[in-house]
Order: structure tokens, then C-alpha cells, then sequence
């Protein structure tokens, strides 16, 4: 009975940029988006085999990054400890799926999401058009 078989997987590439806990992950046109406590949202091709090429680009939240979703070249952020607000929508077109001398370009923050109290964000969902966000308050908040 194969319904019984452990699969066993072994880790091929280690992506070492952050400083702090990393609580968030997103995947989107072959990036890969990790959120941490450093206040920083790191892009990365996770299928480089070159370590240089790994990291893509840093985004500076300003605030501890606890959920992430991306749509297409969009990516939102949310966490806490942000004063204009805890979820933040970002433009990332230009950040390719490669690293060239010169061609790394940075997010764009597109907008703050207003609406909510100060309360920190610790899920996110995002399909293009609607971001919903579920609070330290226990709602869901909807943009």
C-alpha cells in the first residue's frame, strides 16, 4: 500500500538576507517575498543557483512584516508598529526574476491602507483587486 510511503525532501538552496524572524511568505511570477521583524520585506529568485543573484531587492516597511500576499507584479505587506499603517500595497513591477549589474530597480509604495485601529495585521489575502486583513482585534478588515 503506497498510501502509506513518507516522502522525504532534502532543502537545495538556503536564501540568508534577514536579521530577524521571518513570519511571512509569498510566491508570485517566479519571486519569492519573505516578511520579518527586521522591518524589511526581502524579492528573491528562489531558483537562482548563484548566491548573488538570490536577493533581488529589500523593501523597507518601516514596520515588523507578519503577512504578505502578492498579485502579479503587487505585493501587500502587514505587521506592526507602522504609524501611517500597518498594511501597505506595493508596486513591483521592475524587479525582475533576475539580478543584473544595474538592474535591480525598487518597490514603489502605492498605497497605506487606512481604516483599521492600530492593530497589528497577522493575515493577508489578495487577488488583484480586494485586500482583506485579519487583526490583533480579531476582524477582518476589507479594501
Amino acid at each position: 500500500d503506497t498510501s502509506q510511503q513518507q516522502i522525504t525532501m532534502t532543502a537545495v538552496r538556503r536564501l540568508q538576507a534577514h536579521h530577524q524572524a521571518i513570519y511571512a511568505l509569498a510566491t508570485a511570477n517566479d519571486r519569492l517575498a519573505s516578511g520579518s521583524d527586521d522591518h524589511t520585506v526581502k524579492l528573491w529568485n528562489p531558483f537562482a543557483q548563484d548566491p548573488a543573484a538570490q536577493l533581488l531587492a529589500t523593501i523597507n516597511t518601516g514596520a515588523k512584516v507578519w503577512a504578505l500576499a502578492m498579485s502579479g507584479d503587487l505585493l501587500v505587506s502587514g505587521g506592526a508598529g507602522n504609524a501611517v499603517s500597518n498594511v501597505n500595497v506595493w508596486s513591483l513591477r521592475g524587479i525582475g526574476t533576475f539580478h543584473a549589474a544595474g538592474s535591480v530597480r525598487s518597490a514603489v509604495r502605492l498605497a497605506s491602507l487606512r481604516g483599521m485601529p492600530e492593530q497589528g495585521v497577522r493575515s493577508l489575502a489578495f487577488d488583484g483587486d480586494r485586500v482583506v486583513a485579519g487583526a490583533d482585534d480579531g476582524r477582518l478588515y476589507v479594501w
